[in-house]
């Protein structure tokens, strides 16, 4: 288990992600100072007075969606250090790179949070330690980030590019096939959603079980769109090395979406009322 500060810091880095500056604040000390290096018109140093002001500014420079992704937190009873990932979409362009905050605590509160933009690798050298996330981190976000949000970009983050996934149709080579396949997967049933159930680690492998929803619209899985719903369970495996998938075992559920869809008829299979 970490530090009680880390889950702290999450929780304070959620309020903020919802929109609520005030609650983030709520979490900031009195005397809280805002310090972003750097030449840029978001650049300087800030009190508790100016920061909503100030981020409003910052949102307001993006000219488009911004969104911050906490990958990694390191604290103890005095500092914090924070991995993220912001995200600009502008215009239909979309921008994403790698940060660090760091942070003074004082009881739990913030007391001085300064940007420090940087790689992987300068994080993981400020940090002292490898900045990778656990077994259980990379699987959720997989599932969150990659097939309910549709960013197939990530893939590239949390999958090694010699991944390799063994279904029941064979194996799968590769990140970039791992990653047409979502493609395909997502145009085929535009609304799908997988809800990570029973999730054990041991080591660098993890078990887990998925529930996937979602209704078949179009033709991205070789046959044509039929238009209906399918709800399946498959159980899974997964082995990690270095913060990212490297191989998978799994079912799938495929047979029972495929009965569900009316492509394997005479299977007797329904899908659930939702």
């Amino acid at each position: 288990m970490g530090h009680p500060n880390e889950q702290r810091l999450r929780e304070l880095y959620a309020i903020f992600a919802k929109g609520d500056l005030q609650g983030f604040l709520d979490g900031c000390t009195d005397d809280v100072t805002f310090h972003v290096p750097g030449d840029t018109p978001a650049s300087g140093t800030f009190t508790k007075a100016d920061f909503s002001e100030w981020i409003t500014g910052v949102l307001t420079l993006a000219e488009g969606t911004f969104q911050e992704h906490v990958l990694d937190v390191f604290a103890n009873d005095d500092h914090g250090l924070l991995q993220l990932r912001h995200e600009f979409i502008r215009a239909g362009a979309h921008r994403s790179y790698l940060t660090a905050h760091a942070v003074e605590l004082r009881l739990g509160r913030i007391a001085r949070w300064e940007e420090r933009p940087g790689s992987l690798r300068e994080f993981e050298a400020a940090w002292g330690r490898r900045g990778r996330p656990d077994p259980e981190t990379v699987v959720r976000r997989i599932f969150d980030e990659i097939v309910n949000q549709g960013r197939i970009d990530v893939a590239d983050e949390l999958f090694a590019p010699d991944y390799v996934d063994h279904g029941p149709m064979g194996d799968m080579v590769g990140r970039d096939a791992l990653k047409a396949m979502l493609s395909a997967w997502r145009a085929a049933v535009p609304d799908v959603h997988c809800t990570v159930e029973n999730l054990v680690v041991d080591g660098d492998r993890a078990g887990w079980v998925v529930r996937t929803t979602g209704t078949h619209t179009g033709d991205g899985l070789g046959f044509p769109a039929t238009g209906k719903p399918f709800e399946t369970l498959s159980a899974n495996v997964g082995r990690l090395e270095n913060g990212r998938a490297v191989e998978h075992w799994s079912e799938q559920g495929i047979f029972p979406m495929l009965a569900q869809l009316g492509v394997l008829p005479g299977m007797g299979a329904e899908a659930p009322a939702r």
